[in-house]
């Protein structure tokens, strides 16, 4: 091929691509992914439990440190059990106070595990998840340690971090060190 040949061939295919990038659909602006929404048979559960529950909403001044990172969710949905199957965590707001539970799949149904308290009004801590095989210092053990399922984790302003590891049957607290 002569340099004209490859210059009328680089030049073609310099329009060619221009072409291609001026049809081409425009892409879209990446999203957020959507918030979970509870399945009925979740929300079965919770009001076999509680009558009159509704989704806790995020304390502002309590969850404030976490504006850079989307803020504060009460609600995820993780495999707390390690089973495959998808499990929930929320913030339920009941006449009691705000408590953490966790709703874990079943065949049959989901199983209410009430966890913790985390409010009055609304909740005073964030809800994340803690990816299986993560490590993290074990403060009973003073060791390395890995999560042995998707974890949930609790936190607020002050740096405060509780996990709540699946035990076979149910959750174990654990205050981690900062």
């Amino acid at each position: 091929m002569t340099a004209a040949q490859t210059t009328r061939w680089l030049i073609g295919l310099v329009v060619f691509l221009g072409h291609l990038t001026a049809t081409a659909a425009p892409m879209a602006a990446p999203q957020a992914p959507a918030p979970p929404e509870l399945p009925k048979a979740a929300r079965d559960a919770l009001k076999q439990q509680w009558r009159d529950w509704t989704q806790a909403a995020a304390d502002p001044q309590a969850t404030a440190c976490r504006a850079h990172d989307g803020g504060a969710r009460t609600l995820v949905t993780a495999d707390l059990d390690g089973d495959g199957f998808a499990d929930y965590a929320l913030a339920v707001k009941i006449a009691a106070g705000v408590r953490l539970v966790a709703l874990v799949y079943r065949p049959w149904g989901f199983v209410l595990h009430d966890l913790d308290a985390i409010g009055e009004q609304s909740a005073t801590r964030a809800i994340d998840v803690e990816p299986r095989g993560g490590q993290f210092m074990n403060p009973r053990t003073h060791l390395s340690d890995f999560y042995p399922a998707d974890t949930l984790a609790v936190s607020n302003c002050v740096g405060e971090t509780a996990v709540y590891l699946w035990r076979g049957a149910g959750f174990e607290k654990v205050i981690l060190p900062h």
